[in-house]
């Protein structure tokens, strides 16, 4: 009893509202469309990574504007009804513009096109029923789509029924922005084409296809609700929290998505009233922004991995560099340790080496007859003595002896008859030996003893029997007469005999000459172009050399100077050049008004400036002698 009394109820109410509604009749030529327009708040604006605004219903609308008009002209205006229902009744064949209004809410325009019913739809008219048009109380600031319709409402000339076009102009707000069917107003609007869809045109009247079930399900479910009511509770979480997802929440929230894409479609199915579609558009609108936000993370996710497999190589790269670094280093410590320990050794075996270089440097030295010996004998003179190493190639021999001569040629006769006289000589030589340093020393110990040999114990006192015996005697020590012998060393020298007695110098050179000075000029005393010893006698290394005695009257003031090449081939220099023979002739012009004391210092310090960081190329040997 109350089962039917509770049907009944419900019959009377759709019966007075089917009894407002549709009070007028279908004419022909004519489209009556008849629907409610609600009220909500929406914010449509969308940031980056928001989630998207929810909708907040207020209700139908009293009260609201309808306006139509045909090209610009008002022809027809209405309002909604205290339950917000409204009723256009317009004629086919046309397009209008269908304006809502309502002070402060957004306006709505819905375009109807119905130009293209065939006469025989249009001579029994169009009933289109349930229209839900909204209209929105949030005040945006973007006021540029106010007055574009959000689509168009129109007649199918092929399905023969009304369709709903969405104004793509309404979407265009940017590459985030919400689908149509995201849209409240075209999800409405095509909801409502949906059900008009399943309308029959009997002859002049049409019925609805649902209202026939529902009949039918009245005589066989009398117990039981007339339809199904849709989950008024979406089952989907809100949000996500993108800093902390994981793969294992990405893959729940997909399986929650999958559930609620589920659960939608069922509720699309129960739909029956204007709350269910806008509980429906509202939960799809959150269900597209889990989709967008899930899809957000997604990437996320991707972003961690690459970063995490960069980082892992990063890592690796790190690990493999550290090691290469640590193996790098070790290599270098290891071979750091070895050069110290060769280092020492090689250390000791130059404190050794430079040991027994500094003691030959001695015996070399005490070989040499001191500086203030020769003055004794020469006081008017120096010696300029600078070895390049710690021992010399260069050499200077010294001695006094009787004016009592033996020849070469009393040797070669064997005759006993020598020439003896009170009067003494000095003999005085600079000797230039193949090579500098302890080769070049070796040579200089050769030449010394073999001038001792044939000077002191010999007796020989001429010059050019003295520089031919010394080529034999070189010849003959370092086996140069050998076919087979690798030795061509030997020496250059100029050799003086001083009687100062007489007043006269005895000469002879090889390869090496004199200067002389006298009257502000310099005269060369030329040697013969013979070397001692060594390979300047050729493949025959023939004995039979001869060297030429050269008198040199001794004047008053005349100096006499002595040398090896060492100084005049020193580079140095601005340019690097060597000091060369016409500069040592210009240098020993300018001291000749100086003490011989005062000329070497002067010839040591003009070679310190002209040389400056260069290494000495060369031992050096300068002999001044002034009369």
């Amino acid at each position: 009893m109350i089962n039917k009394l509770f049907l009944f109820i419900i019959s009377v109410l759709f019966f007075c509202s089917s009894t407002f509604c549709f009070s007028q009749d279908s004419g022909a030529g004519k489209l009556i469309l008849n629907g409610l327009v609600y009220g909500f708040n929406h914010d449509p604006s969308k940031k980056f990574l928001q989630k998207e605004k929810q909708i907040i219903l207020e209700g139908t609308l009293e009260g609201v504007s309808i306006n139509v008009s045909e090209k610009g002209k008002s022809i027809y205006t209405t309002r909604t009804n205290k339950n917000g229902e409204f009723l256009l009744k317009i004629n086919l064949g046309k397009t209008y513009k269908v304006e809502l209004s309502k002070p402060g809410y957004t306006k709505n325009i819905l375009l109807i096109d119905v130009k293209s019913v065939p006469p025989d739809i249009a001579a029994y008219g169009i009933r289109f029923s349930g229209a839900e048009l909204i209209l929105n109380n949030f005040q945006s600031k973007d006021t540029s789509q106010i007055n574009i319709p959000f689509g168009k409402l129109y007649y199918n000339p092929k399905l023969k029924i009304m369709g709903f076009e969405a104004n793509k102009e309404m979407s265009k707000k940017g590459v985030l922005a919400r689908r149509d069917e995201t849209n409240t107003h075209v999800s409405l609007m095509k909801h409502a084409v949906l059900k008009n869809r399943n309308v029959i045109q009997t002859g002049k009247k049409q019925v609805q296809k649902k209202e026939i079930e529902k009949e039918k399900e009245k005589s066989f479910l009398t117990d039981s609700i007339l339809y199904n009511e849709i989950n008024s509770e979406f089952d989907l979480s809100q949000g996500i929290e993108i800093e902390n997802v994981s793969v294992d929440y990405i893959k729940s929230r997909e399986s929650e998505i999958q559930k609620a894409r589920e659960q939608l479609e069922q509720d699309k199915m129960n739909a029956t009233t204007l709350q269910d579609s806008l509980i429906i558009n509202e939960n799809e609108a959150l269900l597209n922004s889990a989709v967008v936000e899930l899809s957000l993370a997604k990437k996320v996710i991707e972003f961690q991995k690459k970063d995490i497999s960069n980082q892992r190589k990063l890592l690796f790269f790190a690990i493999f560099g550290m090691l290469f670094l640590i193996g790098f280093l070790f290599l270098i410590y290891k071979n750091y340790r070895e050069k110290i320990k060769t280092n020492i050794l090689l250390n000791e075996k130059n404190k050794k080496i430079t040991d027994s270089i500094n003691y030959a440097s001695r015996i070399q030295k005490s070989i040499l007859l001191p500086e203030n010996e020769i003055k004794k004998l020469l006081p008017q003179s120096f010696i300029y003595y600078q070895p390049r190493d710690i021992v010399s190639g260069d050499f200077y021999w010294f001695a006094e002896v009787n004016e009592g001569r033996v020849t070469q040629e009393h040797i070669e006769k064997k005759t006993s008859s020598v020439q003896t006289s009170d009067s003494k000589l000095i003999i005085i030589a600079a000797v230039d030996c193949t090579g500098h340093g302890v080769p070049g020393a070796f040579m200089s110990l050769v030449g010394n003893i073999l001038l001792n040999e044939i000077i002191n114990e010999k007796h020989i006192i001429q010059p050019s029997s003295i520089l031919k015996l010394l080529h034999i005697g070189v010849l003959k020590a370092l086996h140069q007469k050998e076919d087979d012998s690798l030795s061509q060393d030997g020496m250059e020298m100029s050799l003086c005999i001083i009687n100062l007695k007489k007043n006269y110098i005895e000469f002879a050179g090889a390869m090496n000459p004199i200067y002389v000075v006298k009257d502000n000029s310099v005269h060369i005393i030329k040697p013969d172009i013979h070397g001692i010893g060594g390979v300047s006698l050729g493949a025959h290394k023939n004995t039979e050399v001869e060297f030429t005695n050269q008198v040199i009257p001794i004047q008053k003031n005349m100096s006499v100077y002595m040398f090896t090449d060492g100084y005049v081939d020193q580079f140095g220099g601005t340019d690097n050049k060597k000091f060369n023979t016409s500069q040592f002739k210009s240098l020993l012009l300018s001291i000749q008004s100086m003490e011989m004391e005062m000329q070497k210092e002067a010839i040591e310090q003009a070679m310190k400036t002209w040389k400056g960081d260069y290494r000495q190329t060369d031992d050096m040997l300068v002999i001044g002698l002034k009369f």
